[in-house]
């Protein structure tokens, strides 16, 4: 293994394997473009109909679509660094990536007019009859997110160290290749790229219209449903199935198993996971059937988990789950000073978090804008009346804490990053942290999406990284970064059930 420090541009970041793999990425890029499987410019096209810019970062004003370009390799340059390492974060304005996107581009060149067209690749991505089986367009989802050079190191490698870790975990049980399969299929319907944040089969779509012209209607799927089902009959095409946990019938294609599949009355519950797909519902996961049994039945008919399964499939939030965290959000600015934000010790956040939700679901009548308890008000004046001595020690000594209302999930905790939050109240900001934690809070996929927009909103005009070239081509580009750092929570969710509440009337 070489040492990162011995090398130029952003060769100082990697190791010698990262290095082969770099070189793979820029070369299959250019390859991509000479032979025109349309990889990267479903990129562009989806970039610009996002964003209204072909790519994020860099100045566009002289870019060329379907031909090499020097932005191109910047912004790769950036992706696969930012995928590869986990110990820091680099910013697109780096001068290393623009030095080594120029010698890039220097190589890029000199092929490009001589380079030849790879005919076979092109095939690659294509089908012979776009759209008449599910089956084919999962196959071709799989291919794109697991195998294709622009996603390999994000959804690929994630997918291999997920399957090293279930087969370390279960190495002696019978039921590995079930999760091993269980678990690649679940990365395929339900997890985003980091690119632009959107699921594989709208990838495809992006790519078979450019190839093939297919429609995106065509090829889309739903998210997955999972869950236990009554098996109650079939029809000459489908099976005839209700969701236990709500009574939801559902008709899944035949053309979903092997013919030689029994459904035996004696075993009238399943669990499987269904995705509809051009009206029609398809099993895609595991498929495992058990007898009746009245304590799974009545688990799953309480479970508010279980009946909130149907929600994947719907666009909109629970209106419900919306009404009770509006609630919640007047009760906790109550409880906090009118805030949305509390600043403590790191170790008295979670504690802070249950006196709420405490005072909260025993339903206490809420008190006045800006009052509250006297617990809380002495621990907030011990803090407000420190020395700025003190300040700075407590700051070196102890990261401190935040305790944020985030209005689409729920009370949140962030640890480390209080100087990114020059809150007149926050006893742990230091200016001279200001930058570090502002980066972390943005690239740091454990901090919501609504805290970064809470720190934005609210103060970025006092933070000096925000007038910096790095900060502000961020702040252009803001949903892009936060699609990328973010993962899967950007997309937030509610942190509580309806059962965990209590609305006052």
């Amino acid at each position: 293994m070489m040492s990162k420090g011995t090398k130029s541009g952003v060769l100082t970041y990697l190791y010698a394997g990262e290095m082969d793999s770099l070189a793979c990425l820029l070369s299959s890029y250019f390859e991509d473009l000479i032979s025109g499987t349309n990889i990267w410019n479903s990129f562009v096209s989806l970039h610009q109909r996002s964003y209204e810019k072909p790519i994020p970062f860099y100045d566009t004003a002289d870019y060329y679509e379907g031909e090499i370009n020097l932005q191109d390799i910047s912004f790769l340059l950036w992706y696969f660094l930012n995928l590869v390492q986990h110990d820091m974060h680099i910013l697109p304005t780096e001068d290393r990536i623009l030095q080594t996107a120029e010698e890039v581009m220097k190589v890029f060149e000199g092929e490009w007019e001589t380079a030849p067209e790879n005919e076979e690749l092109k095939t690659y991505y294509l089908l012979d009859n776009p759209g008449d089986d599910f089956y084919k367009i999962r196959d071709l989802v799989h291919r794109v997110l697991f195998k294709t050079y622009l996603f390999f190191h994000d959804s690929g490698l994630k997918l291999y160290h997920d399957s090293l870790g279930i087969m370390e975990k279960y190495d002696k049980s019978e039921n590995t290749p079930m999760m091993l399969y269980e678990n690649e299929i679940h990365r395929l319907h339900d997890v985003p790229t980091l690119l632009l944040g959107i699921r594989g089969d709208e990838w495809v779509a992006e790519i078979l219209g450019k190839n093939q012209g297919v429609d995106l209607a065509v090829i889309r799927m739903t998210k997955r449903l999972s869950g236990f089902f009554f098996y109650q009959g079939q029809d000459d095409d489908h099976y005839k199935l209700e969701h236990i946990a709500t009574e939801t019938k559902f008709d899944l294609m035949k053309a979903s198993f092997p013919e030689d599949v029994i459904w035996d009355e004696e075993e009238s519950i399943v669990y499987l996971s269904i995705v509809k797909w051009q009206g029609d519902w398809w099993s895609s996961g595991i498929f495992t059937p058990r007898k009746y049994n009245q304590k799974l039945v009545d688990k799953e008919k309480g479970s508010a988990q279980s009946q909130a399964a149907l929600h994947v499939l719907k666009e909109e939030n629970n209106p419900e789950i919306n009404l009770a965290l509006a609630s919640h959000d007047e009760k906790f600015k109550r409880f906090n000073h009118g805030e949305r934000i509390a600043f403590m010790k790191e170790e008295e956040t979670e504690a802070y978090v249950d006196r709420f939700l405490e005072s909260f679901n025993n339903n206490s009548p809420g008190l006045p804008e800006g009052v509250v308890d006297e617990e809380v008000t002495d621990s907030n004046e011990a803090k407000n009346s420190s020395t700025k001595d003190a300040e700075d020690e407590t700051a070196n000594d102890n990261p401190g804490g935040v305790v944020f209302f985030n209005p689409n999930s729920g009370p949140e905790i962030a640890i480390g990053i209080n100087s990114a939050f020059p809150n007149a109240k926050n006893p742990f900001f230091n200016q001279k942290e200001s930058e570090i934690d502002v980066v972390e809070l943005l690239f740091e996929e454990s901090f919501s999406p609504e805290l970064v927009h809470y720190c934005i909103d609210t103060h970025q005009s006092e933070l000096p990284f925000f007038g910096t070239d790095s900060g502000k081509v961020l702040l252009d580009n803001l949903d892009f970064l936060l699609r990328f750092t973010k993962g899967l929570n950007y997309f937030t969710t509610p942190t509580i059930s309806l059962a965990d509440l209590k609305i006052e009337e």
